[in-house]
């Protein structure tokens, strides 16, 4: 587990996201990101990288809302 007070790895959920485009791009379901989910909360929005990778893969503000 993690330590107190640590974040966890973004990696892992980033490759999920994109996966889950990759395998069905043309689905809406996968081309927007909540960032008041819980996990999505915790791991991506604390990492500035995470959020440029979002972006860079063509998510707009509005899409990682």
């Amino acid at each position: 587990g993690l330590a107190p007070g640590a974040t966890p790895e973004p990696l892992p959920l980033l490759l999920k996201v994109l996966s889950n485009i990759a395998k069905d791009p043309t689905s809406d379901k996968f081309r927007q990101l909540k960032l008041s989910n819980k996990k999505v909360a915790r791991v991506i929005v604390p990492s500035e990288a995470s959020i440029a990778i979002l972006r860079d893969a063509g998510f707009a503000r509005e899409q990682i809302a």
